[in-house]
């Protein structure tokens, strides 16, 4: 033990392997890898050997490993051992999974080369899971082109995909849907335009997909483009009749209602439909969102973000056909408190309430707090006739616990939208 006086030894060296590992067990995995592994051999060893069992009492049964977010703080010369350990879990559990993670701290801004992942891949052909993310706004990370060609020739029993970034384009998605056919679940985040192109190739290769989330984040270049549209949305639900997760973010999305009505009529199951761009007013009325909701009254989840043409209409027949809504998005100056009343009337376990640039009034905000026993977020964002009466009747009800977002309202006083931010956790937003 360095700076102990001569003849005085570890009291931990004289514990027995079990219970060593039970104390380092309450160590951090930044400390284990960069610290603890590095007093003598037997400590490395057991640091290893605790490390790839972290996840195998509790999930060894569902071969699923979630890893800490403390792997976030490696630092870069601790990158080698870092794939070492993914490879390990690889190698048992058949899945990889990193948590998604911010900025610098993802792994993959350590500059791990290309050539060690798709090391992983290769000791790996059994694979079911492959999701390494991270928060795509100001992260560094990448998933390059390189890693989606072995990881589309490598492993063809994946099942579980979650690509982000740089490499993810509509040739690579194409690709992963011709190797992988077994897909359920797929995620995409590009930096480039997704197009039809890539919807067709899920369509084509993955009849059993159940949910599709692309997410495409525009740029300069793609203006003039045109990204998703009817034909990409109708190619995927012919031959993915067993969608319950749809959603298209992001990006330019031009769904009319052809796209919507295609979708109700191949995916009875859906229970979330997400669509919305905050660049370009969304193509569907309320015909296609009528058509929609009678054709999938499994609905929980039901996004229309960015500027809308809907109506009341649109939620007449939300609260008619979808009982089971707990999630609710609209973004339209023409919907007002009659069609939200509908749906309060209706979908009793509604939860998440977005009517941003909508015409609700103070009256409509009162009975939907008075009515949605299980709300856990409301957002108003830019809804001009609310007032400060709406904040009042809130903070009367501040008890409850659910967000509030309020933002921009012009008719609430800084005061009173002080006094929000103050009382309440802050909603999300969809754009």
């Amino acid at each position: 033990m360095p700076g102990a006086p001569p003849g005085v030894v570890c009291p931990f060296n004289c514990l027995s392997d079990e219970l060593l590992q039970h104390v380092l067990g309450f160590v951090g995995c930044r400390w284990l890898l960069t610290r603890v592994s590095a007093v003598n051999t037997r400590w490395r060893f057991q640091c290893t050997q605790l490390l790839t069992s972290l996840a195998a009492p509790a999930h060894s049964a569902s071969r699923h490993v979630a890893l800490p977010h403390s792997i976030a703080l490696f630092r870069t010369e601790n990158a080698h051992t870092l794939i070492k350990w993914i490879r390990s879990i690889a190698e048992r559990f058949r899945i990889v999974r990193l948590p998604p993670l911010s900025g610098a701290m993802s792994p993959f801004a350590l500059q791990v080369p290309d050539a060690s992942v798709v090391s992983v891949l290769k000791r790996c052909p059994d694979l079911h899971e492959w999701e390494i993310g991270w928060d795509a706004i100001g992260a560094t990370g990448r998933c390059t082109a390189e890693i989606l060609d072995v990881l589309a020739t490598t492993c063809p029993q994946l099942c579980s995909v979650m690509i982000w970034r740089d490499g993810v384009t509509d040739d690579s998605v194409g690709r992963i849907a011709a190797g992988c056919t077994d897909l359920v679940h797929i995620t995409c985040k590009a930096t480039t335009l997704l197009t039809d192109t890539c919807l067709a190739a899920l369509g084509t290769h993955c009849a059993k997909l159940e949910s599709v989330l692309l997410v495409c984040i525009e740029n300069e270049s793609d203006a003039g483009h045109c990204g998703i549209t009817d034909v990409g949305v109708t190619a995927l639900v012919k031959g993915c009749g067993d969608l319950t997760e749809l959603s298209l973010v992001d990006g330019i999305v031009a769904v009319s209602d052809e796209g919507l009505q295609a979708i109700a009529a191949h995916c009875p199951k859906l229970r979330v439909c997400r669509m919305g761009t905050p660049f370009e007013p969304l193509c569907y009325t309320d015909v296609g969102v009528a058509s929609l909701a009678q054709g999938c009254p499994r609905l929980e989840t039901i996004s229309f973000a960015g500027p809308t043409h809907l109506t009341d209409a649109s939620l007449n027949a939300m609260a008619t056909w979808c009982p089971r809504l707990t999630s609710l998005c609209v973004h339209a100056s023409a919907v007002t408190d009659i069609g939200v009343l509908a749906v309060l009337r209706a979908c009793s376990e509604l939860a998440h309430v977005d009517l941003s640039e909508t015409a609700i009034s103070d009256g409509l905000v009162t009975q939907l707090v008075a009515q949605c026993g299980k709300l856990e977020s409301l957002t108003c964002i830019r809804c001009n006739r609310l007032t400060d009466a709406s904040i009042t009747f809130l903070v009367q009800h501040r008890d409850r616990g659910f967000a509030i977002n309020l933002t921009d309202c012009p008719n609430i006083s800084e005061f009173a939208d002080d006094l929000i931010r103050k009382t309440f956790p802050t909603s999300p937003y969809q754009y």
